[in-house]
């Protein structure tokens, strides 16, 4: 037996599983997400993919009139080729519809694709907001949540309006101090290994403070540089070099915004 040729058609047949699943936990977002082992993404590509299969054989035959060959596609996939039977029953069933058979497997893509996108959209839409509402709906991107200010709308404390601004304070070690910027948060980057690279902020103050000893021996902060905007536009903050990073999520109530208008 040819196990090449079961082990392609497997991955043929799991394939919109595999789809669907990474078109909806990637979603649109540039940021990465965590994959499972590979037991596991066959495992749950497989089980989606056998009721994506069924929607779209029904969905098809609402077109075009075929009764698929169950008995060859089971053969197949175990590899079962003895049978002089089961065997032309197999060529035959390639063979007598290649198109019809590329255009299934195409479109059941595209719409896997589709649909994946489309279950993250309802998830994340603030109509629904499963994954603020709700743990188990929530995806694997814990550094989109925390500096877009998600995490300040989970569960219980769910709020409808999201924050009008993330404000970070970040803190670099330079020789015997601490160097920090303040501003609000106005992208965030990765690198190709899917970790936390570089954080731009916006509207940025700078601070220094002297590292000095207490009375108890700890070390204690003495502010040695006033606080000063920065001229430019924008800081490019690198997270490697971070020792801390603090946010703190801003909302503007409506009688400012009356005020400002």
């Amino acid at each position: 037996m040819n196990i090449a040729f079961p082990a392609i058609l497997f991955l043929i047949l799991t394939l919109p599983g595999i789809i669907f699943r990474y078109t909806y936990r990637k979603g649109l977002w540039s940021s990465p997400f965590s994959m499972g082992t590979l037991s596991e993404e066959v495992a749950y590509g497989l089980s989606i993919a056998l009721i994506l299969h069924l929607a779209w054989i029904s969905f098809s035959q609402l077109f075009f009139p075929y009764e698929p060959a169950l008995e060859a596609l089971l053969a197949m996939i175990i590899g079962e080729y003895s049978n002089v039977h089961i065997y032309h029953l197999i060529v035959s069933s390639i063979v007598s519809h290649p198109v019809l058979l590329s255009f299934y497997f195409l479109s059941l893509y595209l719409f896997s694709a589709l649909f994946g996108l489309g279950i993250h959209y309802l998830v994340r839409s603030d109509w629904l907001a499963l994954d603020r509402r709700a743990r188990m709906f929530r995806f694997d991107n814990d550094w989109y949540y925390l500096l877009k200010g998600d995490v300040d709308r989970f569960g219980s404390q769910y709020r409808q309006r999201p924050p009008d601004g993330v404000m970070a304070r970040t803190e670099f070690i330079l020789g015997n101090g601490v160097l920090c910027y303040r501003g609000l948060v106005h992208s965030f980057y990765f690198n190709k290994q899917g970790e936390l690279d570089r954080i731009l902020l916006t509207m940025v103050q700078r601070e220094f403070y002297w590292l000095g000893q207490d009375k108890e021996g700890g070390l204690q902060g003495e502010h040695a540089d006033p606080v000063g905007n920065l001229k430019g536009d924008f800081v490019v903050i690198k997270y490697s070099q971070l020792k801390s990073l603090d946010v703190e999520y801003l909302y503007l109530d409506e009688q400012t915004s009356l005020d400002e208008a």
